[in-house]
């Protein structure tokens, strides 16, 4: 491909990529966009000047801006694209240098995560959070508190095998349901039963990295069209494959990566990369 042709693949492209920013009344936000459709050869140069971005990884962006905002999780691994989050940012999230905290409780999310929660949460506007892994607590706190900021009558569950680790009292006077055990006895935890009685929308987070089908297949039949499930600390590959054995496993399996908050701050820049998912 000469590059009189990749000039106007870029000028068309940007175009497009323009009108998908929600922000185009306002000044500067889409400024690259146009410089690159007005002068494509021009901007290119500043571009891999100034920032090091090459034609090749803008064109890949881009290209990312148009395509579907849901996607497989086969299809989204087959892509090949490097993860905007680094080993080494997930690592500065999970405690190395203390990392984030609400009301002074460990978070063990990116700055990212915390984005990305709060604005799913805002358009979601769950009625039942489940979160498998408590940790200390302070993700469900702040669960909770995200919910209470905008007003939402939601109740959390959280689950954990160490219950010595949670100070409950932390929960105490709030919609919050603390249920110590081990996700592979799910079916005893969070019966079908109980399940049922549970108000949709959910928002499911699995951040226990254990027994990913399990969880699955307990919890896959009762998700409603619109709810979502979210895997956390996705970085290894073992998780990657619990997680693909368990979508397998499924009859008739209908969650999809949203790529709206997978990508919201770049290319997987997130702890839970592909692995965001919306039931259809």
């Amino acid at each position: 491909m000469n590059q009189e042709i990749d000039l106007n693949e870029i000028a068309h492209l940007a175009l497009e990529c323009k009108k998908y920013f929600h922000y185009s009344g306002i000044d500067g936000r889409t400024h690259c966009f146009s410089r690159l459709f007005k002068k494509p050869e021009r901007t290119l140069e500043v571009m891999q000047a100034a920032f090091g971005f090459t034609e090749d990884r803008i064109l890949e962006v881009m290209h990312d801006v148009l395509s579907d905002r849901f996607i497989s999780f086969e299809q989204r691994l087959s892509e090949e694209m490097d993860n905007d989050l680094t080993l080494y940012n997930f690592f500065l999230s999970q405690g190395y240098r203390k990392g984030l905290k609400w009301k002074n409780v460990a978070l063990g999310k990116t700055c990212y995560d915390i984005g990305i929660y709060q604005q799913l949460i805002q358009e979601l506007q769950p009625k039942t959070i489940i979160e498998l892994g408590t940790g200390l607590g302070g993700s469900t706190l702040f669960f909770y508190d995200t919910c209470e900021t905008f007003q939402l009558d939601c109740e959390v569950y959280t689950i954990d095998i160490n219950e010595a680790a949670v100070d409950q009292e932390l929960f105490d006077n709030k919609a919050i349901t603390f249920i110590p055990g081990d996700v592979i006895d799910i079916e005893q935890l969070l019966p079908q039963s109980k399940l049922q009685e549970l108000p949709h929308p959910w928002l499911v987070v699995d951040d226990s990295h254990q027994h990913i089908p399990v969880v699955l297949n307990h919890l896959y039949p009762q998700l409603a069209v619109g709810d979502y499930l979210i895997i956390e600390d996705m970085i290894f590959p073992k998780e990657v494959k619990q997680v693909a054995e368990g979508l397998e496993s499924l009859t008739d399996c209908s969650l999809m990566v949203d790529t709206n908050y997978t990508d919201m701050f770049g290319r997987n820049c997130t702890c839970s990369p592909n692995a965001i998912f919306c039931k259809f």
